[in-house]
């Protein structure tokens, strides 16, 4: 049964949206035990305007970034359960109602789904879902293939603390990272198909440039590399030639040789193509040539894509 929960909220000139945040803490049912959010170094008045609201805000000082301010908040509470949450996003009313129930002794990390909606007209992006069975027989797999934001999990805090939470050094893919360890450290996940968090979409801050995350995310596969065969080297190719392909797009020719010298290390013997021509040159035992196929394929999926 469990004794407690605390709900963490990392800000980051949020004034904007803790309003609107504190409605929605009011309308959960069950209610968390605890609410702590920490500021991240705000420029605004996101410190003084949570006050105002009643809400407990922690000022961090300087802007370490979101690993460092969840890091602190979560050493605020000795929860046995926690979520974090960002300040922008949406928590649905009944999150505790359909999540509780799956958190008992044999589970670890309590996964649901997500939508990413745009935050000027509300428009649907996707929707960040898991598959229960691929994430309770194979979660590092699914940590590496699928990422995790942390709208989307429920975490018992000693398994959290015995990893020593986030990575405080990246800005970007530190959630994935951090879950991905989560798995590799043994962690039980189960996963609900409800949304129960709407993420909110926008240009500003980290995630918004695109060269930044896809340099995090390169940066964190070159660590898990060194792990494997805990991290399955076939995920771990998909993911980092999807990350070449990122690369590729932002013009980043060194990250995008890379990324291809890693997967190579890894066992990946060319570019996958239905192509005849391609496929034929691909046979060709080169490293270079390798590469070169790549970007003759990222250029003929640009020609295809183009009116």
């Amino acid at each position: 049964m469990i004794s407690n929960t605390a709900l963490l909220i990392p800000c980051y000139n949020a004034e904007r949206y803790l309003p609107a945040l504190k409605k929605q803490i009011e309308a959960l049912h069950p209610k968390f035990d605890q609410v702590i959010l920490v500021d991240d170094g705000s420029t605004d008045r996101t410190v003084e305007k949570g006050r105002e609201l009643g809400l407990k805000i922690e000022p961090l000082g300087a802007n370490r970034g979101p690993g460092a301010a969840r890091n602190a908040a979560a050493k605020k509470t000795k929860a046995e359960w926690i979520h974090f949450h960002d300040a922008d996003d949406e928590l649905h009313p009944d999150y505790l109602e359909k999540i509780l129930p799956m958190a008992n002794e044999g589970t670890d990390v309590v996964l649901s789904s997500s939508d990413f909606v745009e935050e000027k007209d509300r428009r649907f992006i996707m929707r960040w879902s898991f598959d229960a069975n691929a994430w309770t027989k194979h979660p590092v797999a699914g940590a590496i293939r699928t990422g995790v934001n942390t709208t989307s999990s429920f975490i018992r805090k000693a398994k959290f603390d015995e990893i020593g939470g986030f990575n405080e050094e990246r800005r970007c893919w530190e959630d994935g990272d951090m879950h991905l360890r989560l798995a590799l450290a043994g962690a039980r996940f189960r996963a609900v198909p409800d949304v129960l968090c709407t993420s909110i979409r926008h240009a500003r801050g980290t995630s918004g440039n695109r060269l930044y995350c896809h340099r995090c995310r390169l940066a964190f596969l070159k660590e898990y590399a060194r792990q494997i065969p805990k991290v399955p080297a076939k995920d771990l190719i998909g993911e980092i030639m999807q990350t070449a392909t990122g690369l590729e797009q932002e013009g980043d020719g060194r990250g995008v040789s890379e990324s291809l010298d890693l997967a190579q290390r890894l066992g990946w013997k060319g570019p996958q193509t239905r192509n005849p021509l391609l496929i034929f040159l691909s046979k060709i035992p080169s490293r270079r040539w390798r590469k070169l196929l790549f970007r003759i394929q990222m250029k003929m999926r640009d020609n295809q894509k183009k009116p």
